[in-house]
C-alpha cells in the first residue's frame, strides 16, 4: 500500500451531502485572514454546515495566540480538488495571512517517492502563489478523521515533511480523549493548528494591501440582489447602525449599499441622507479598501479630503468597515463619523468589525 494526495478529486471517501463553506470570525484587531482549504475532513458530519465549528475553534484559537481578530473562511470541496481549482484560478490569494491546507492520504498505486515528488511541486507552486510574508501550514489528519491508522498515517506524514521545505509548517493531528463532544475534538485540532501557525505570522497584510481589486459588474449584480431583497430597511439592520453610533458616540451611523451610480444607505441614524452620488461618499473609498478606515480628521487623509463632505467639516472623524457578500464580493460599508476631530488607532477599528459580520451574516440568509 502507498499513500497519495493531490490532485486527486477522491480523497475525502467518506460520504458527503451538499453543503456550504463556512466562515468563522474572533474578534479583535487588525484582523487575520485565513483560507483552510480541506477542512471537510476535520467537520462535524452532525451539523447542516459541518465545517462551521472547526471554522470558528480556528478563528478562536488563532486570535488567543496573536492578540489579533481573525477571519476563517473554508472551501466545500475536498482538499485535492480546492488546491487543484486554487492553482488553476486568477483569485489573488496574495491578501491571506494564512493558508491551511488538510492533506487527506489515500492509497493508490503510486510509490512513496512518487508521492513525495508530486507534493514538492504542489507546495512549491502554493508558496508561489502567496507573499513571502503568508504562513503554509500543512495538516496531516488524525486516525479519526482520515479513517487510516496510526501507522498509515506515519508513513504519509514522514513523506509530507520530506515534500515540504523550511518555510512550510506541518502539524500532525491527534484525536484526544475518545469521549470528546465534535465542538472539544474541533477545538483540540484548532488549537494544534493555530500553535503551529501562530508562529509563522507577521503583521497582517491589512496593514499593507493596497486597494483591492474586483470585478465591478459581479459586484453590482451582487448589490442588485442584496437590494431587492432589502429595499426597505429591516429593524435589525437598523438596531446595527444605532449599536455602532452609541458604541463610538458619534452624531451618526450609516449602512450602504453601493450600486454603479449611487450610495445608498438602507439604515440610518442622524440626519444622514438616504443616498448620494457615489463618488462622492466616503463609504465607496472604504469599500476599495481590504478592511476597515479610521481617522481622526478625514481632511488629513488625501484619500479623503477632496470629498465634499470631508471638505464642508460635516465629516471630520470617521470610522467605517466594508461589507462583504458571501462571495467576498464589497457590497457597501458601515460607517460612524461626526464633525468633532479625535485620536485614534486600529483597533479601534474592532468592534465595528463585529458589527459588519453581523450584518453579513443576515445579507446572506
Amino acid at each position: 500500500m502507498t499513500l497519495v494526495d493531490i490532485p486527486s478529486p477522491r480523497i475525502d471517501t467518506r460520504a458527503t451531502a451538499p453543503e456550504r463553506a463556512a466562515s468563522g470570525h474572533a474578534s479583535g484587531p487588525v484582523p487575520y485572514r485565513a483560507l483552510l482549504l480541506g477542512g471537510r475532513l476535520l467537520a462535524d458530519v452532525t451539523t447542516p454546515t459541518r465545517q462551521q465549528p472547526i471554522a470558528d475553534a480556528l478563528a478562536a484559537a488563532l486570535a488567543a495566540r496573536t492578540g489579533h481578530g481573525v477571519d476563517v473562511q473554508t472551501s466545500h470541496d475536498p482538499s485535492a480538488t480546492a488546491v487543484a481549482d486554487l492553482l488553476a484560478s486568477d483569485r489573488d490569494v496574495s491578501r491571506l495571512d494564512a493558508l491551511v491546507v488538510v492533506l487527506a492520504p489515500r492509497r493508490d498505486g503510486r510509490t512513496p517517492a512518487e508521492t513525495r515528488e508530486r507534493l514538492a511541486t504542489v507546495l512549491a507552486d502554493l508558496t508561489a502563489r502567496l507573499t513571502v510574508a503568508s504562513a503554509l501550514v500543512v495538516v496531516v489528519p488524525s486516525p479519526l478523521a482520515s479513517g487510516l491508522t496510526r501507522h498509515e498515517l506515519d508513513g504519509f506524514s514522514r513523506t509530507v515533511a520530506e515534500a515540504a521545505d523550511a518555510l512550510v509548517r506541518v502539524v500532525r493531528l491527534e484525536d484526544g480523549d475518545p469521549s470528546l463532544t465534535p465542538e472539544e475534538r474541533a477545538a483540540l485540532w484548532a488549537g494544534d493548528i493555530a500553535e503551529r501557525t501562530a508562529g509563522a505570522l507577521v503583521e497582517p497584510m491589512v496593514r499593507f494591501a493596497p486597494d483591492d481589486p474586483f470585478d465591478e459588474f459581479l459586484r453590482v449584480d451582487a448589490v442588485e440582489r442584496i437590494e431587492g431583497r432589502y429595499g426597505v430597511p429591516t429593524a435589525e439592520f437598523q438596531e446595527l447602525v444605532e449599536l455602532a453610533r452609541s458604541t463610538y458616540g458619534t452624531a451618526a451611523a450609516a449602512m450602504s449599499l453601493i450600486d454603479d451610480e449611487r450610495t445608498h444607505y438602507f439604515a440610518r441614524t442622524g440626519g444622514v441622507a438616504e443616498s448620494l452620488p457615489r463618488g462622492k461618499t466616503v463609504c465607496n473609498r472604504v469599500m476599495r479598501l481590504y478592511g476597515g478606515l479610521i481617522v481622526g480628521d478625514a481632511a488629513l487623509d488625501p484619500r479623503l479630503s477632496a470629498l465634499p463632505e470631508v471638505r464642508t467639516r460635516d465629516v471630520v472623524f470617521y470610522a467605517g468597515y466594508r461589507i462583504e457578500g458571501p462571495d467576498g464580493a464589497p457590497l457597501g460599508a458601515l460607517c460612524v463619523f461626526d464633525d468633532a476631530p479625535r485620536v485614534v488607532d486600529d483597533a479601534d477599528l474592532a468592534p465595528l468589525r463585529d458589527l459588519v459580520i453581523r450584518a453579513e451574516r443576515l445579507l446572506a440568509r
